[in-house]
């Protein structure tokens, strides 16, 4: 068994083909139950999509989630924080991915317990935005009936990125973008020079939207 594993490993690799690896076990702070998340041998970036928001999604090389829900108690943890042991008598686990309403009750959980520092809390803020872009980043998507609390902690938490880690001109116009702001969105636009063909031609997306007014995240997999 262990020689038609090895053999796997090998043929895995040659491919470039995702393999999952042992599963990491990770106990949850506030009870203590179990649950088994996904590592990987090998994956690869084929048929990846990639956002303006900065978000990309790789079928053969998924990411498991920063923040994790227990799923016996229901509360929050990120998993950098936990103890974990690795489960070698299984394979595969779970990416734990959150949709947006439970990512908004994780932010509130954990802002209010505390972030260890300020990286910490800008990967916690980057995922909130990232679920908040989701509701509108798929064709198949429908709208997403949001109240005016929920636009405000968006215009909130991206505001706190471009404050605090947002440092590349053309992020920044394509983060006032998202707001609403395309006044400064423009003035950051603007000040981006590039002789790189990929970042011209998203710089000329970006300034689309923004003649159109539209602040919604778009699709830059295929620019």
């Amino acid at each position: 068994m262990r020689k038609n594993r090895t053999y796997l490993l090998t043929i895995q690799k040659q491919l470039k083909l995702m393999l999952p690896g042992h599963p990491r076990i990770l106990t949850c702070p506030f009870c203590r139950a179990e649950k088994e998340v996904l590592t990987l041998h090998s994956g690869n970036t084929i048929d990846q999509r990639m956002w303006s928001d900065n978000k990309t999604e790789a079928p053969m090389l998924p990411s498991v989630s920063y923040v994790q829900k227990c799923p016996q108690c229901g509360k929050f943890y990120i998993i950098t924080r936990q103890e974990y042991i690795i489960e070698d008598s299984k394979w595969g686990g779970e990416l734990g991915t959150l949709g947006y309403e439970d990512m908004l009750k994780a932010f509130h959980q954990l802002k209010e317990e505390g972030f260890v520092d300020k990286d910490e809390e800008a990967n916690v803020r980057v995922l909130l935005f990232h679920t908040y872009n989701d509701q509108y980043r798929y064709e198949e998507s429908d709208e997403p009936e949001l109240t005016q609390v929920d636009k405000d902690l968006f215009l909130e938490n991206v505001t706190w990125l471009i404050q605090n880690c947002i440092m590349d001109e053309l992020m920044l116009a394509e983060f006032y973008r998202e707001i609403g702001d395309m006044k400064n969105a423009q003035l950051y636009l603007d000040k981006f020079q590039t002789e790189e063909p990929f970042f011209q031609k998203l710089k000329d997306e970006i300034q689309r939207h923004i003649l159109e007014n539209d602040a919604r995240v778009f699709e830059i997999t295929n620019l």
